[in-house]
């Protein structure tokens, strides 16, 4: 229950007071309870502290994407991904707030980004056919970048399809003579 929840939060608090996720926390709680105010004022006090980790920026972010104010959602989304540029959820929550702002081009370089990163966890599970899914998935979003031909070409190198990692290796090249992912896979299909 929320109640409950209010309460194991505001014990972690009077043990730490030096605790911005705690704080972060008390605001989403706060919302579900309507208090949005007083979940407002909860988050600022999260920021007061010097180190304030990405979870309490996509966390105050995505309040204020349930709020409506999407602009300022984006804004502290990307403050995030700065701290943690790998982190999924927060990917996908600047590109949903990216397609509300109508940036349409920036939101799909970040779902492009979603899709690489899940593709990277699949290839390090030993996921292959799906992180091949999730590379080509982010090359219809974004063609641009060579690290997602270049992600399918040595997935298609440590299937020892050395035909088809060599197509997808020479586009990443294409795209960025000095990608060292597309280099290194190309020394393993020569």
């Amino acid at each position: 229950s929320l109640s409950a929840a209010m309460r194991t939060n505001d014990t972690a608090l009077e043990l730490n007071p030096n605790f911005p996720e705690a704080y972060a926390m008390q605001g989403l709680i706060l919302e579900k309870q309507d208090k949005v105010n007083e979940a407002t004022q909860s988050f600022q006090k999260a920021f007061e502290f010097q180190i304030v980790p990405a979870d309490v920026y996509f966390a105050y972010g995505n309040f204020l994407a349930r709020r409506g104010d999407w602009q300022k959602a984006a804004e502290q989304i990307k403050t995030g991904l700065r701290i943690r540029p790998i982190a999924i959820n927060g990917r996908r929550s600047l590109a949903d707030a990216f397609y509300q702002l109508g940036l349409f081009v920036e939101a799909n370089q970040e779902q492009a980004k979603v899709h690489y990163l899940t593709g990277k966890r699949q290839e390090f599970a030993g996921q292959w056919d799906s992180a091949l899914d999730e590379y080509a998935s982010a090359m219809q979003l974004d063609s641009t970048k060579a690290d997602y031909p270049a992600g399918q070409g040595l997935i298609f190198a440590k299937k020892h399809e050395h035909e088809q990692a060599e197509i997808f290796l020479e586009k990443a090249l294409e795209l960025n003579p000095q990608n060292a992912s597309a280099l290194y896979g190309m020394g393993l299909v020569l």
